[in-house]
Parts: C-alpha cells; structure tokens; sequence
C-alpha cells in the first residue's frame, strides 16, 4: 500500500494530479482547493500523503498534503453512506481542525455545504465521527454556545460561496475573518472580501 510519494509534478485538473516518481506517472485523486494550489507547481518536486483505496474493479490513490487529512480521509470512509468522492470533497473543504470544530459543535449545516451531502448524511456524519474522533473532540477548546452563533454560519456561506466562484480556501477565510460581524448580511460580506480578494 502506498502511503506517502514525493516527485515532479507533471499536471494538474480539477479531480486530479500526476507526479513523476522515478519514471512512473502516479494518478492522485485531488479536489478542487487542492488543484488551485497545486496549479502554480507544474514541473517542481512536490509531496502528497496518499490513501490507496483498492477494490476488485479499481485502485485508486487519494492525495493529500498532511498525514492528518489522510487519516481522517480513512475514517469518513468507514461512515455508511460516505464514498470517496463525498469523503474528498469534505476533506478538501475543510481543515482538520475545521472539521473536529464542526464535530464537537455538531454543526449540521456545514457538513451540508458540502457537494453531495443532504441532511441525512450529514446528521449520520456528526453520529459516527463524534464517536470516531473523541479524543480530538475531547480536546476542542471552543463550546458550542461559544461558537455556534451567527458568526460561523456566517464564515461557512461566506466561504462556500468564494470557493464556488474559484478562489482558494484559504485565501477566502483571511479576508472573510477580516471582516466578520455578525452585524452584517452575507452579502455584504462577500463583497468586501470580493472587493479585497480582487486587489491580489
């Protein structure tokens, strides 16, 4: 199985990026944010953590950038109902710790932002992956009435709609951190971090 590959990158779309290890041409199965960041490396050596997923008509390799989107990768698979592609958009939405963050707050609606997964899937989520990752959640300083206010709902919409018109996750978060209040409307907010992220 493999687990990790460093090698010159040697194209990138949106689903998928291939690297030069010592000659052979590996496929990984990326998402979207991923690929932006990855597009403005073409030809340079790069790193990706992998998850071979293998099946009787399929082997596929799933690339990520910490060993920590992997392993969690790994676990949204076992939910029931969770396949791959569902598992990589969730992960190529969300941080670790983002994603912890909406488990321990049991946040409904942002695993819903996520392609694909409706409310069903995403209360069947919060079920099996508090019990998953009851270590990390244990260990989440924020309570949910700290951080389950206006304010995140807010940063989740806010997000999700940057990241649909093409721009990098976390170039969004910045400027969207920048100007929360939950005193302002999303669409207020997402034309000042349009206005700013269009400066760059």
């Amino acid at each position: 199985m493999i687990g990790w590959m460093q090698g010159k990158l040697l194209s990138v779309t949106d689903q998928e990026a291939m690297l030069n290890v010592a000659g052979v041409g590996y496929c990984l199965q990326i998402g979207p944010n991923q690929a932006r960041e990855l597009s403005g490396l073409i030809g340079e050596s790069v790193e990706r953590f992998v998850y071979t997923l293998v099946r009787e008509d399929a082997l596929k390799l799933f690339g990520f950038d910490g060993p920590e989107k992997r392993e969690l990768f790994a676990k949204l698979l076992s939910v029931s109902g969770v396949g791959p592609k569902a598992a990589l958009s969730i992960m190529d939405l969300f941080e670790p710790d983002q994603l912890v963050s909406c488990v321990a707050l049991e946040d409904e609606r942002a695993f819903q932002q996520v392609p694909g997964i409706g409310k069903k899937t995403a209360q069947r989520l919060l079920i099996d992956l508090k019990d998953k990752l009851k270590n990390q959640v244990a260990t989440q300083p924020h309570s949910k009435k700290a951080t389950g206010s206006p304010e995140r709902v807010l940063l989740l919409e806010a997000r999700s709609a940057l990241v649909n018109l093409g721009f990098i996750e976390k170039e969004a978060d910045k400027v969207i951190h920048k100007h929360l209040d939950s005193q302002i409307g999303l669409d207020e907010l997402i034309r000042l971090c349009l206005l700013e992220l269009k400066k760059n």
